[in-house]
């Protein structure tokens, strides 16, 4: 199974409006939704309920066994200042890249991270677009939701690759130093297209390092060359 999660307040599995307040809406995408509520018991000591998005791998609802908070065998950590809290057991492995990949995946390239499994890391150009019309009536492909933050990083380390191949119009070579900022959240966001995972999942794992989130970059963009990173 993922990880656990546990939004105060709620007794029932939380709508995609509430997912989308907490900031879990991109992690549980159509994902079938086990829950449990807690009573006056749960990490804030007050009642709400602890979700967790099925594995496709799943045939049956994860058992209630493994759902609930239960404060000897498990580590919550507090987000965003208490608009979900993430869990896991600390009596059991820490969930792994089958436990938390989606059902539809996006190819692309499988790199060793921090947590030394092969993690699927999508190519930009294969991910999926969603014809549409523009204001003049034509059709165009867009990206969907789910993957516009994707999208966002991608498009910004374009920009600035050329900005960069620009400047080098009046020099010898080509600067290619980036924000370890700015690879972070593409990294990120690349995971996040063929997996259950955010910011705070990946550091939980500890999958995320200074070197690897510049391999997953330069995998997503489809570029051999790999670049200096800088700070900031």
């Amino acid at each position: 199974m993922g990880f656990l999660y546990y939004i105060g307040g709620l007794t029932t599995p939380p709508h995609n409006e509430r997912l989308k307040l907490a900031g879990l809406d991109a992690t549980f995408y159509r994902a079938e939704i086990d829950h449990r509520g807690v009573e006056q018991a749960g990490p804030d000591k007050g009642s709400g309920c602890v979700i967790t998005p099925r594995s496709p791998h799943q045939l049956k609802p994860t058992p209630l066994r493994d759902i609930g908070y239960f404060k000897d065998k498990q580590r919550w950590i507090e987000i965003d200042g208490g608009k979900y809290w993430l869990g896991w057991f600390t009596d059991r492995p820490m969930p792994t890249c089958s436990d938390l990949i989606r059902e539809k995946v996006t190819p692309g390239n499988a790199l060793v991270l921090g947590d030394g499994s092969k993690w699927l890391i999508p190519e930009y150009t294969s991910i999926p677009k969603t014809f549409a019309l523009d204001d003049d009536g034509e059709e165009i492909a867009i990206v969907p939701n789910r993957l516009k933050a994707f999208d966002s990083g991608v498009q910004t380390m374009l920009r600035e690759m050329s900005k960069q191949v620009s400047e080098a119009d009046a020099s010898d070579s080509i600067d290619t130093s980036y924000s370890s900022t700015a690879l972070l959240y593409l990294a990120v966001e690349a995971l996040a297209v063929n997996y259950r995972t955010n910011r705070k999942e990946a550091a939980a794992l500890g999958i995320l390092t200074t070197e690897n989130v510049v391999e997953i970059c330069w995998s997503a963009l489809g570029v051999a060359e790999k670049p200096t990173v800088i700070e900031g």
